[in-house]
């Protein structure tokens, strides 16, 4: 059996997309279009800013912490120099270095401090010969 339908539905074909007029349409305007592009054209630079301030961050961390291993290092070796082979190191020294695929220059300074049997040595490490020390270390080891 066939449904009865007002004659006039039977004959019009309402198309299910087609809004009657007065009701708001899905989607976007083109002025919330233009707000959101121009919202995105704001942040975007803003953000690959902030990654590239982060990437230098990473790698001024990554080289403190080389030359920190290698200011340490060298203050063990100092020690080890003293307790095993009884002797220090008694005048100023610079040494290269290779880690990390990098040069870095090690320059030790040593002063007496007012305990006379206590020697200071201060353990300054650059990179690629640079002037400003990334890191310096102090250690103080004992003359006898």
């Amino acid at each position: 059996m066939v449904p009865l339908l007002h004659p006039y539905r039977q004959r019009c074909h309402i198309h299910p997309r087609r809004q009657s007029h007065g009701q708001k349409k899905g989607g976007f305007t083109l002025l919330e279009v233009l707000i959101a592009i121009a919202i995105l054209a704001f942040m975007v630079p803003a953000l690959l800013l902030l990654m590239t301030h982060q990437s230098n961050n990473a790698v001024t961390l990554r080289d403190r912490t080389i030359a920190h291993w290698i200011a340490e290092n060298k203050a063990t070796e100092l020690r080890l120099e003293r307790t095993f082979l009884q002797r220090l190191l008694q005048r100023e020294s610079t040494e290269t270095v290779t880690m990390a695929n990098s040069e870095w220059t090690i320059a030790i300074d040593i002063e007496k401090t007012a305990i006379d049997a206590l020697i200071l040595y201060r353990i300054k490490v650059t990179r690629d010969g640079g002037e400003t020390p990334i890191t310096t270390l102090e250690t103080y080891l004992n003359e006898t």
